[in-house]
């Protein structure tokens, strides 16, 4: 069970990093939403959903768009939901199966959009030279780095004998390590971390996706 836990969060974040490196990140949510057909997670009231979903479904009528540039070129709009409608069990389902997987692969994208954050980290120090020696060399910028790729390893290996609300808290923790890694790396990173592009692009949809869908 444990190799088979390893396997599902290691190539479920990889095979999101790889699409990530050629498309906007809204396809993969556009995916998720033709599987689950009618159905809206909103745990804290408002939710993502790709580009143009909102207006052409007539399901989604009690959405409101909240406008976020940012997002936008990654073919993602934000929707604050109007009524109490926030969760909802497709027929043929356990109640709360499909949810759980919703937090599954949100938790499986934010790291692979943290990966996208490490990768621009990497290139961008990798040109620079501090003290007379590379910026990648420094023990500081390689302990920050190991991190995070020890926390990656640990999602790899986890233990799958454990039971859902474990899992679940397991999740809740390695969300809040993960934005700590994270804005770690941006740090590195310096001004060219808070700018309207690169890696500042991923930074800011991890804070916006923990905000909308990671349950507290």
């Amino acid at each position: 069970m444990e190799t088979t836990l390893r396997r599902t969060n290691q190539s479920e974040i990889m095979r999101m990093w790889r699409y990530l490196q050629k498309e906007p990140w809204g396809g993969i949510l556009r995916v998720w939403e033709e599987e689950r057909m009618e159905t809206v997670y909103a745990p804290h009231g408002f939710t993502l959903l790709s580009r143009g979903r909102g207006e052409k479904k007539r399901v989604f009528s009690y959405l409101d768009r909240v406008p976020d540039q940012w997002l936008e070129r990654d073919h993602v709009e934000v929707y604050r939901v109007q009524r109490g409608v926030s969760e909802y069990t497709p027929e043929g389902q356990e109640e709360g199966a499909w949810q759980q997987r919703w937090e599954e692969r949100v938790f499986h994208l934010r790291f692979a959009l943290a990966l996208m954050v490490l990768e621009q980290c990497k290139q961008h120090l990798e040109k620079r030279r501090a003290q007379g020696i590379p910026t990648l060399q420094h023990q500081m910028v390689k302990s920050l780095i190991s991190d995070f790729l020890i926390l990656l390893e640990c999602v790899y290996s986890r233990d799958s004998t454990s039971s859902d609300l474990e899992q679940r808290r397991l999740r809740h923790f390695d969300h809040t390590r993960l934005d700590q890694q994270v804005c770690s790396l941006l740090k590195l990173m310096g001004g060219h971390g808070y700018i309207s592009s690169g890696c500042s692009r991923w930074g800011h949809a991890l804070s916006v996706i923990h905000n909308v869908w990671v349950v507290r």
